[in-house]
């Protein structure tokens, strides 16, 4: 059986207008919003982020200055570098949040957003008029692919912002999209947009019968991509990336036009490319101007093989999971319905290699997919549903409008969903094993502060918390790494950190050979927090011992401070070994953000004096 390349188009209408009626029972309905359901619940995660501290911190500051730091903050390593903050407007929605309602303020603004990235892919499929268990794939499959990455971090308002875009171009080419419209034969078509040719197909595609729908009015509503790309470019740096998918799908779109219409297609050829034209112009509406580009191009095209990210998904079993879901499905559903859309399949096969590539892509190829290969995806399924009716020995009976049973089912199954949720939309916590509370709160009773050099993942925590209560400490290095460090500033402590072990790595040119000890002596750091799982750290620490004196330790962290200030009875900021507190308790269990330490009344043998 050859599949129709629109539902419209199915010889087999015997049953439509019954079949869409049925289609909008109550069951299906409640099918819908179990699925989508299921769906958020899948990307719901609540373990605060390392960086979600920053992220408020910087906002905040933001509220309370009034205007936008130029150089980099919190640093002693590198003060008066430029930073180059590419997601402030996401800072300052999660510090509102955060000022408004503390953690709930943060989990409801995640929840808003994961519920417009899924909200706009369900309307875009519900409005084709998809086969409910086609949205109820999709949306599930999708789910599985981004969950792994969806940190409340920026990102996932760039990905919404990405989503928003998708939606634009599939409700503006609707009655386009979805469609092969290269063929041999377009030269025989008319000029006329009423024009139409008898239906053709090649050995591997089912090729339109119909010129593409243009409306000229809908188009218009590309312009709306130039304040969505104002929002986008002050809110994550994922805005390049939308930005060439956004000029890649209106050039190739172009070569269409001028394949259906030829010369008298010109005049929507160059309205493409004014729209494109305009979301790169918005582009320039950030506090940093062209310099954030051109920022952000070096910053593409240097290597950042330390960061997990950007690794290629054949090393992270967990994001592969979604992304070779997609990938089967697609070779199914196209193999099945041989319906190809040349720009949607030009761009999912670049945006795969991408992802792929590195991990981080995966969400937007899985984005992408949930928009366009819906199409193949909803013929395969009807064309699947009608070989059953036709190839069935008796007629199908249609299915019950509203089976009580089916009816309970889905309640049952929506109330699980729903009681299974709840805990992950109403609790932030903070993984006792995975960050360092109770060395925190080592450092808040004996009030220890000044440069300290702490684990990468660590850093913006106890940024957190010198904020929080007006601690005069500052870090070496943390999470916002190139945008607000110099390449070799962040290698003295990679050196340090990942140590010289197998791991790949990126160095600059400028930079001296690797030695992991520079990081002890450069700019006199007072105190190290480090991670026990840093094995080459802790040895380096040992070895420099007549430098560094251990202060606290338990079964995640340790905490050394400087022999000559710590460690020598002369010192102001002496601190006693009795006062030391060194253990291999394990630290276990959550507790709820931001997980900032309790100041308690110590002795004030313990009471270590700021830094002069």
């Amino acid at each position: 059986m050859q599949p129709p390349s629109n539902l419209n188009d199915s010889p087999d209408r015997h049953a439509g207008d019954a079949e869409q009626s049925t289609l909008h029972t109550l069951n299906w309905k409640l099918f819908l919003v179990a699925v989508f359901m299921t769906a958020f619940s899948t990307v719901t995660l609540n373990e605060a982020d390392s960086d979600l501290w920053g992220h408020v911190l910087y906002g905040k500051e933001f509220l309370r200055d009034g205007h936008i730091p130029m150089t980099s903050t919190w640093t002693f390593t590198a003060v008066g570098h430029p930073w180059v903050n590419h997601e402030n407007l996401a800072e300052i929605m999660m510090a509102y949040a955060d000022a408004w309602g503390g953690a709930a303020g943060l989990l409801l603004l995640k929840s808003m957003t994961t519920l417009l990235l899924l909200g706009v892919v369900a309307w875009r499929l519900l409005a084709r008029k998809c086969h409910p268990v086609t949205v109820g794939t999709v949306l599930l499959v999708l789910g599985v692919a981004i969950a792994f990455h969806w940190h409340f971090r920026p990102q996932i308002f760039g990905y919404a912002c990405f989503a928003c875009m998708l939606a634009l171009f599939d409700w503006v080419y609707s009655g386009w999209a979805g469609d092969w419209w290269l063929n041999l034969q377009t030269g025989e078509r008319e000029q006329s947009d009423e024009t139409t040719t008898d239906s053709k197909s090649n050995w591997w595609t089912h090729v339109a019968s119909e010129l593409p729908e243009y409306s000229p009015l809908r188009m218009k509503f590309l312009y709306l991509l130039i304040p969505l790309g104002i929002v986008w470019v002050n809110t994550h740096g994922s805005f390049a990336a939308g930005l060439c998918i956004a000029i890649a799908y209106l050039g190739l779109r172009s070569i269409e036009t001028l394949s259906l219409w030829r010369w008298s297609g010109w005049g929507r050829v160059r309205r493409f490319m004014l729209m494109a034209t305009g979301g790169v112009v918005a582009t320039f509406f950030n506090p940093y101007g062209p310099k954030l580009l051109f920022w952000l191009t070096k910053s593409v095209f240097t290597p950042r093989p330390e960061i997990n990210d950007w690794k290629p998904v054949f090393e992270y079993p967990d994001a592969a999971i979604g992304f070779w879901m997609m990938v089967g499905i697609s070779v199914i559903a196209l193999a099945r319905s041989r319906r190809f859309d040349f720009t949607h399949t030009v761009l999912l096969a670049l945006l795969a290699w991408q992802g792929a590539s590195h991990i981080r892509h995966i969400v937007l190829f899985a984005v992408a997919w949930a928009f366009w290969m819906s199409y193949p995806i909803d013929t395969a399924i009807k064309a699947f549903i009608e070989d059953l009716k036709e190839n069935s020995p008796q007629p199908l009976a249609p299915p019950p409008r509203n089976s009580p049973a089916f009816t309970y089912l889905l309640s049952g199954w929506m109330l699980f969903v729903g009681w299974s949720t709840w805990p992950r939309v109403t609790e932030l916590r903070v993984n006792q094993g995975k960050y360092p509370v109770s060395a925190m709160q080592f450092i808040a009773n004996n009030r220890l502060n000044g440069r300290m050099v702490i684990t990468f993942n660590w850093a913006q925590y106890a940024l957190g918390y010198f904020a929080a209560t007006d601690m005069p400490s500052t870090v070496a290095i943390d999470g916002r790494l190139r945008t607000c460090y110099p390449q070799e500033v962040i290698d003295i402590y990679f050196d340090f950190i990942l140590g010289s072990g197998t791991q790949q790595r990126y160095r600059s040119p400028n930079s001296p050979p690797l030695d992991p000890t520079r990081a002890l002596t450069y700019e006199s750091p007072e105190l190290i927090l480090i991670s026990r799982e840093q094995a080459e750290s802790i040895e380096v620490l040992e070895q420099h011992s007549d430098d560094w004196a251990l202060l606290y330790q338990d079964s995640l962290a340790q905490i050394w401070g400087r022999r000559d200030v710590f460690g020598n009875p002369e010192s102001p900021r002496y601190f006693p070994e009795f006062n030391r507190q060194i253990t291999n308790e394990p630290q276990e269990g959550y507790v709820s953000w931001p997980a900032m330490p309790v100041r308690t009344n110590v002795p004030v043998t313990q009471i270590v004096r700021a830094p002069e």
